[in-house]
């Protein structure tokens, strides 16, 4: 409920056991997918296994539609979409 009023409502994307390809594969896919009624993804990349998709999502992935990132926690980060 906190996360809804902080964020808007927003889609879940979990990147656990994916490599970073496969990772940017999916979000770039759900990026393209996503409803308008989202504010954006709070994508779980996790950190307890390793840091490769922490680090992927918060200082290598680029997208055009991407206006902002949050880091919410260690282990999530959220991505707030730009309205098409």
């Amino acid at each position: 409920m906190f996360e809804e009023l902080q964020f808007g409502v927003t889609k879940k994307v979990d990147l656990h056991g994916l490599s970073k390809e496969e990772a940017k594969a999916v979000l770039c896919h759900e990026i393209f997918v996503l409803d308008t009624e989202y504010s954006g993804l709070m994508v779980v990349h996790g950190y307890h296994s390793g840091k490769i998709l922490k680090d992927f999502v918060r200082k290598e992935f680029e997208h055009k539609q991407i206006q902002e990132k949050v880091f919410v926690n260690a282990a999530v980060t959220f991505l707030k979409i730009k309205q098409k």
